[in-house]
């Protein structure tokens, strides 16, 4: 039955799972505030495609996937999730197919080479695989080493065709300004594509060595489109100095840099702290306790490292920025108040999953429930007291927009109470911003010469 159901929703989607995939789409742009996506001519329209994604974030990697894609997607999942006859039902009707590992038994090893036909079918008529080749949820902005798997499903699904299918496998890099939170920016960043047809003569002669190679050629080109720190218990320290090199950027071009430059950015200071650690390690280390001396200051003062630099605005802007969020409080209370059940709710039960790659998707699948459910409650409500069609669906269409304004108010108000803040503390405590400033400009400095200097490695520019 369960064989059934998943070819019924893998190869034909049902009209539910089209309106799902639409309303979850709409909900996914509202979630981000904004979503970047580079590379999109960069997937092959005459080739069957894999893509293949770094993992940090368990439902969110996948919706990025789907929603960026601009063709249906199947994705590939290990097997042993599938043992639920009601939890495989969901994730045959999600698009998601079962793959059998060694160690789920040499017997089950086999049921693959329905999987492996299913596939092919899919790719011949136009549909993408997806697959996240890292195997487990990386912790951090960090590729974990990648598993064969990738390279065994590519080569036998082309083998399955007498390498007929032209084939290629799609780096699909996926970075979060902040895994955990609404409200933030995503960027998504497709790479170069690796033509797998090329390597079909050669796997026929050595497969293993073949799958290793595949395997490792895509290691360094999902490296090119993430930012990848080495040790992430480092971690704290490579983002406020790639911050530090994003900020020193843009007081030099006096503009607000786009996401994808500062990604950029970050993403070279990141390659050559790498660099460092194995080239000149004292270095190396003399910044990571000078960042770790900066992060400090930083909490002490409770501060960010923004509001410290940025020297862009002017005392008149910040207050008069200070004069419109007093007068939009009505506003930002009534937004918090109708809407204060499913904001808070999700995240009541996010709060308590163990695994924190898991918390962003919890909070999105509650919440996308949870909204249209306590709006339809106030709906009724209004209109058991006596209020009027017209009168309640147009109280109703105000909550969202008045969450959405509140909840992107009181996140400017926070970087206005730290600029606030800062302003205040030099003149109240002038050492202590003098000491964190003097800290953070000789990393600024260090790090712009780390930046222009040439390497074995990149001997180009890192300046996007």
């Amino acid at each position: 039955m369960a064989k059934t159901s998943s070819k019924r929703h893998i190869r034909h989607a049902s009209v539910f799972y089209r309106l799902l995939f639409w309303a979850v789409r709409f909900y996914y742009h509202i979630y981000y505030r904004n979503v970047s996506i580079t590379g999109l001519e960069r997937i092959p329209k005459d080739k069957a495609i894999i893509f293949a994604a770094n993992h940090q974030n368990a439902l969110m990697d996948a919706l990025a996937i789907l929603f960026a894609a601009n063709r249906p997607v199947v994705f590939l999942a290990r097997a042993d999730i599938f043992q639920n006859k009601w939890i495989a039902r969901l994730l045959y009707f999600a698009r998601i197919l079962p793959v059998y590992r060694m160690r789920d038994g040499a017997s089950n090893v086999e049921k693959n080479q329905s999987t492996f036909a299913e596939t092919v079918w899919l790719l011949n008529n136009g549909s993408a695989l997806a697959i996240m080749p890292e195997g487990a949820f990386s912790p951090g902005k960090q590729l974990l080493p990648l598993k064969k798997g990738i390279s065994r499903i590519a080569f036998q699904t082309a083998a399955s065709t007498q390498f007929k299918i032209p084939l290629a496998v799609v780096p699909f890099g996926i970075d979060y300004e902040h895994p955990d939170k609404a409200g933030k920016h995503l960027l998504l960043r497709i790479g170069q594509p690796i033509d797998v047809a090329e390597y079909y003569a050669q796997y026929q002669q050595d497969p293993n060595q073949t799958m290793l190679q595949l395997r490792e050629k895509l290691a360094v080109s999902l490296k090119k489109e993430i930012i990848h720190i080495q040790e992430l218990e480092n971690a704290r320290a490579y983002h406020l100095l790639g911050r530090l090199a994003y900020l020193a950027v843009q007081d030099e071009q006096n503009k607000n840099l786009l996401r994808v430059d500062r990604f950029l950015i970050e993403q070279a200071v990141a390659k050559r702290l790498n660099n460092l650690e194995v080239t000149d390690k004292v270095l190396f280390t003399q910044l990571m306790q000078k960042s770790s001396l900066l992060d400090k200051q930083l909490r002490q003062l409770n501060i960010s490292e923004f509001s410290l630099l940025d020297k862009r605005r002017s005392t008149l802007s910040i207050y008069l920025q200070l004069l419109w969020h007093l007068l939009m409080l009505p506003v930002k209370f009534y937004g918090w108040i109708v809407n204060f059940v499913p904001y808070k709710l999700p995240q009541y039960f996010s709060s308590k999953v163990k695994d924190p790659q898991f918390v962003s998707s919890l909070n999105f699948g509650i919440s996308f429930f949870l909204y249209p459910i306590w709006y339809l409650l106030v709906l009724l409500l209004m209109r058991i007291t006596g209020i009027g069609w017209i009168s309640s669906i147009f109280v109703l269409i105000s909550f969202p927009y008045a969450g959405l304004f509140a909840f992107y108010q009181h996140r400017s108000w926070k970087r206005l109470r730290n600029e606030l803040r800062s302003r205040n503390l030099r003149s109240s405590n002038p050492e202590a911003i003098t000491n964190a400033l003097q800290t953070a400009l000789e990393l600024q400095k260090e790090i712009q010469q780390l930046r222009n200097k040439p390497s074995s490695k990149d001997a180009k520019s890192v300046t996007p």
